[in-house]
């Protein structure tokens, strides 16, 4: 589902001349998703001026055209990571947990001495050392690989099989095993299975009618199909245990709703969630759920891309600036140019600066 870094340093390092105001933003859509196949989907929301502009695309017969996705349903896999360190954020503000805390203050189960210096923040900020995914995954359903694997297949694993691969709080190694664990805490300390939490906590304060954490639960009519690599038709990946990793769906008239959150001083949990908790190098720190990096000018960009096996999204704020940037595709994480989703949420940030 994920790979950043090089993606993030190429699409950074854009001359201005690719993203000037002068460039007419249907071309700059254009030149990026070109080369998807036909039946692709591309849902688009600027955020700029207090105002929301959306933009629609679908290919058909190799030609583009307009549509209005304002309300069409796509996964936003690992853009899901947001919305648990959410909870987190919550929870902390609310004095249900703290951040330090380690894991095994909040688990109900037994847990291995491979995990036992792991804190809920690091699980957050890809710093608890924790493998990418759980070495008792075996994804013999390449279709559909998150399907089989449930809560009792990470209980197990945290009994018997948990391991970090670096110490704790010392390295930065991106973990969908760590959020999924950071929601089965939550989960667990608030005693709600996730669509219950998810909704109370966010969608529904927020008034993200069109978004939850279940298919079944949303319009049937308004859900963009999923699509291999190769823009055929495809089952769209269910996520059990690994949900808070990946498992959320929406619209991006929803989510403008949650990037604006973060755009008020008032929502002490949305703003606790940019700062600055572990740094990387000089062009990469982590928030809470977000990768924080700068622009050419030194601005700060707070961002998030998913992939699964048939959606591809990507978000970027910048709360001093007060502009957002919202991508939800049907382009399949196989597709070899679905990185061109991540160059484009840039160049349009870049695009619509004030």
């Amino acid at each position: 589902m994920f790979r950043f870094m090089a993606l993030l340093i190429f699409a950074l390092a854009l001359p201005l001349t690719l993203v000037s105001q002068e460039q007419d933003l249907d071309s700059i859509i254009l030149h990026q998703i070109e080369s998807f196949h036909d039946s692709t989907e591309v849902a688009i929301a600027l955020i700029r001026d207090g105002q929301v502009e959306y933009i629609g695309k679908s290919k058909a017969s190799g030609r583009w055209i307009k549509t209005d996705h304002q309300h069409s349903i796509f996964g936003i896999g690992s853009v899901s990571k947001v919305f648990t360190s959410l909870l987190l954020s919550q929870a902390i503000t609310d004095k249900q947990v703290e951040a330090d805390a380690f894991v095994s203050e909040h688990l109900n189960s037994p847990l291995g001495e491979g995990g036992k210096s792991i804190t809920l923040l690091q699980l957050c900020n890809h710093t608890s050392g924790l493998p990418r995914l759980p070495s008792n995954l075996t994804m013999d359903n390449p279709r559909d690989p998150y399907v089989s694997y449930k809560n009792e297949n990470l209980n197990a694993y945290l009994e018997n099989h948990i391991e970090t691969l670096t110490e704790a709080g010392k390295v930065y190694a991106y973990s969908n095993l760590g959020t999924s664990l950071l929601g089965f805490l939550l989960s667990q300390t608030y005693s709600e299975p996730y669509e219950t939490l998810y909704s109370k906590r966010v969608f529904r304060p927020l008034q993200m009618e069109s978004t939850s954490t279940t298919w079944d639960k949303l319009d049937k009519t308004k859900i963009v199909s999923a699509r291999d690599a190769f823009g055929n038709k495809m089952k769209s990946w269910d996520f059990q245990a690994h949900l808070p990793a990946g498992g959320i769906k929406s619209t991006i008239h929803d989510m403008s709703k949650f990037l604006q959150a973060f755009f008020s001083d008032e929502n002490i949990a949305y703003g606790k969630m940019l700062e600055p908790t572990f740094t990387v190098n000089e062009k990469l720190q982590l928030g809470m759920g977000w990768h924080i990096s700068t622009d050419s000018e030194n601005k700060l960009i707070h961002w998030h891309n998913g992939a699964t096996g048939g959606y591809r999204s990507f978000v970027a704020l910048q709360k001093d600036q007060q502009i957002g940037v919202i991508i939800l595709s049907n382009v399949s994480a196989f597709h070899a140019q679905n990185g061109n989703i991540d160059i484009l949420g840039f160049q349009l940030l870049k695009a619509i600066q004030p």
